[in-house]
């Protein structure tokens, strides 16, 4: 089963914990497995993504939060 190890939004990759503290406080409804409101979007207007647990480029690409530094759990 897949599950989301991370977003992508402001043209960085963060984990779970920073895209919460970042996205979730918002009251808005519908929200995904992880409290973060579906229609969020970065300071540029683009949507969040979530990067999911058995994407490809995970392992290869995404190793580091872009907000903690904290390595990404896969």
């Amino acid at each position: 089963m897949s599950r989301i190890v991370a977003y992508t939004y402001e043209a960085d990759v963060h984990c779970v914990n920073c895209t919460n503290n970042r996205f979730g406080q918002h009251i808005r409804f519908p929200r995904d497995s992880n409290g973060i409101p579906l229609d969020s979007t970065d300071r540029e207007g683009n949507a969040i993504h979530p990067v999911f647990s058995t994407d490809e480029v995970t392992t290869t690409h995404f190793t580091y939060c872009g907000s903690c530094l904290q390595p990404l759990e896969h």
